[in-house]
């Protein structure tokens, strides 16, 4: 799962309170750098669950669901029509079924189209992320975008380095 901090900080999420998300995610905590970043979707849902100001931050579109295994869920749903008769009383004629949609509607990273892919690389600035959508099975030039990301990360490091050893 993609999701992008829309923050301009580092956002912390400790993981020791949930044991399963260590277990499938590795490390202890979640640094969710601004861009975006990669989580596996059940470590994300754990998160959510244990952490309400995470679906706060959600909900407050800080945090944004970007690519996702989630696909919409669909429901029926039944709504009245009314019509007004010569009165102006209002009266049910028909219930209609309807579906509607809840959830998210999109996509892993790698069915996403080649630009959006592009847009989402240029927004990341999660070594780790952009290492492992480069391991997935992308075309060649969306490989060349992560990998001139890669190197536009590695250039600022050093430049940020040589910066405070000049100091």
């Amino acid at each position: 799962m993609v999701i992008k901090n829309e923050k301009a900080g580092l956002i912390i999420i400790p993981l020791r309170s949930i044991p399963e998300a260590i277990g499938i995610y590795g490390k202890t905590q979640i640094d969710l750098v601004p861009g975006c970043n990669e989580i596996p979707e059940t470590v994300w849902e754990l998160v959510k669950l244990s952490f309400p100001i995470i679906n706060a931050k959600v909900k407050d579109k800080k945090l944004i669901e970007v690519a996702t295994k989630k696909k919409k869920k669909e429901k029926i749903v039944t709504v009245d029509e009314i019509e007004k008769d010569e009165k102006g009383k209002e009266k049910i004629v028909a219930k209609k079924t309807t579906k509607k949609y809840d959830g998210i509607e999109s996509t892993e990273f790698e069915a996403l189209p080649i630009e959006k892919q592009e847009e989402l690389i240029q927004d990341t600035w999660s070594i780790r992320t952009l290492n492992n959508w480069r391991k997935r099975d992308i075309k060649d030039t969306v490989r060349l975008v992560i990998d001139e990301k890669l190197k536009e990360i590695r250039d600022r490091k050093k430049e940020s380095e040589y910066n405070k050893n000049k100091r």
